[in-house]
């Protein structure tokens, strides 16, 4: 392989890299952006009386928007696997091995998806024992 074949394939592969980190930064601030948002109506809901029905409306309207947050970062979290795996057949190409190690450190533990579907049905217990109560 010649060099400058080789400071090409390195440059489409730091491009990748670079599209791959702003597809998790809008991950991220997409989630954060529902997040917040649905915690506030529930927050906001808080004082109304717990049987009336426009405070469990409201409720149920807060805990939907925490779930279409979680879609959307599933959404954008899919994607970020595709690119993750071109990323793993140019460093074979290449000899490069970052994302493998990468991938290798993530197997670790819970998955953020896994912890944010355990936060939801949380958050949705929470908000349907704050209509009863």
């Amino acid at each position: 392989m010649s060099k400058e074949n080789s400071n090409s394939n390195i440059e489409v592969y730091l491009k990748i890299i670079e599209y791959k980190r702003s597809i998790g930064i809008t991950q991220w601030t997409v989630l954060s952006i529902f997040v917040t948002v649905s915690q506030a109506v529930l927050v906001l809901t808080a004082d109304e009386g717990a049987g009336t029905l426009a405070g469990v409306l409201l409720r149920i309207f807060g805990a939907a928007i925490y779930w279409f947050g979680y879609l959307l970062y599933n959404r954008y979290r899919g994607l970020n696997i595709q690119v993750a795996k071109y990323l793993l057949e140019l460093e074979e190409e290449n000899g490069f091995r970052f994302q493998q190690r990468l991938d290798e450190f993530h197997k670790k533990g819970l998955s953020t998806s896994r912890i944010l579907l355990v936060g939801g049905i949380v958050y949705l217990v929470f908000a349907i024992l704050i209509s009863i109560v």
